[in-house]
Formats: C-alpha cells, structure tokens, sequence
C-alpha cells in the first residue's frame, strides 16, 4: 500500500501541484477580502449610525430641590426665586434678591442690594453696609411686650416698637441705645408717663404720654434725640 501511495503522488503531474497552491493563494485573499468588508461596513455604520449612550439624567435646578441644606455658602450675587431661609449668618459681597420671603436667623450682611419681594423677617439683625433700603410696599415692625416702668428708673428697650406702661403716674429715663436706633413709645396704660428732657435725653420739653400718646426718639449712641411725638 505505501508503494501504491508513493506511485500515485508520483503519478501526479507538476501542474497539479500549482493548481492546488493557487486554489490556496485564492482563498487566503478572498478570506482577507471579506474581512475587510466586513471591517469596512461596521465602521460605515459606526459613522453613519452612532451609539447612543443613554443621557445623564438632568440635575434638577436647585429651586426644585424643596429644602437644601449647606454648611456653608460663599456667593457674590444670590438670587433666590422663592422664600430663602438661613439658620445663622448670611453674609452677601454684592447684592442679594429674593423671589419668596427672607427669613433670617442670625445677621445678615448685605454689600449691595437687597430685594424681597415678600417678607423679610430676621431674628438678630439686618445689616446694609453700603447703599439704601428701598420700601416699595408695608414697613412692619413688630411690637415688643410692654414694660412696666416705675418712677426714677432707668428702662431698656428691647426694640423699635416699644409700649410701656405703669402701675400709676411716673417719671422713669431711658436707657441709652445704640447709635441709628429708632424708638417707638407708646402708653398702653391708662395713666401718665414723664419722660423728661434732661441729662441724656435731648426733648424739646418733658413729655407727658397719657395712653396712645407716642413719643419718637432718634439714638446717636449717647444721646436719645426726639423726632416727633403725639398727643392722642
């Protein structure tokens, strides 16, 4: 049998051989052909039809996030298109506006503007360092609790609206303030309450308030300065 093998390989002719090295020769190149058809047609279609990778979802912008919370914020301008709500100190360089109400519970700074279309309430203080406050609607101070005051004693106020009040006819002075306070008397009682004009208490005469009479004093930190007073 190997003699009949090595017979027929011997039988077969030069040409033979040829044709079966160019049948391999073919098919390589066609192999190769085709791959790079196929490379050709993937990358057309890569080009003409990009993957889409699905979009990041959108951040929400900050007035749809309801309540947020920060540590700490350091901005020039601040613009808020709703109410504004700060548990401590708010410090602003340039200029603040408010959309909703302002509501402050510790100090707040304001370097340029601030505009609140609704209600500006602060616990501690407002502080403008540069420029003017501009009311285009209702200026409301809030009322302090009355004090009852007594004769020849001295009374602090605690703020711009203040009623007093007495047990009976008195002459007590005022605690000096701060300087640009802007005091607000008012008798709720229904007797008479001196205040005189003497020491630091600058008056264009003593002022006796019977009940609803006002008194409206100005303070340059020593000095309470009368504005205006009304006999009601």
């Amino acid at each position: 049998m190997i003699c009949a093998a090595v017979v027929v390989a011997c039988a077969r002719s030069p040409l033979g051989f040829m044709e079966d090295e160019m049948n391999l020769t073919f098919k390589k190149v066609m192999t190769r052909l085709l791959l790079f058809v196929v490379f050709a047609v993937v990358a057309w279609l890569g080009m003409s039809y990009p993957i889409l990778e699905a979009p990041a979802p959108a951040l929400p912008a900050v007035q749809e996030l309801g309540t947020t919370h920060f540590t700490a914020i350091e901005a020039e301008d601040v613009t808020a298109t709703d109410d504004l709500a700060v548990t401590d100190d708010a410090t602003i360089t340039d200029d603040l506006a408010v959309g909703g109400d302002s509501t402050i519970t510790g100090n707040e700074t304001v370097g340029g503007t601030s505009t609140v279309t609704g209600l500006i309430t602060g616990a501690a203080g407002l502080t403008l360092s540069d420029g003017n406050v501009v009311v285009a609607d209702d200026l409301r101070i809030t009322g302090q609790t009355a004090i009852t005051v007594t004769d020849s004693t001295a009374f602090t106020a605690t703020g711009t609206y203040q009623a007093i009040q007495a047990a009976g006819n008195v002459t007590p002075t005022i605690t000096a303030g701060s300087a640009g306070d802007l005091l607000v008397l008012i008798n709720t009682s229904n007797t008479t309450i001196k205040i005189q004009d003497t020491g630091t208490q600058m008056l264009t005469g003593d002022i006796s308030l019977g009940q609803y009479d006002s008194l409206v004093l100005w303070s340059d930190g020593t000095n309470w300065i009368q504005v205006a007073t009304a006999n009601n």
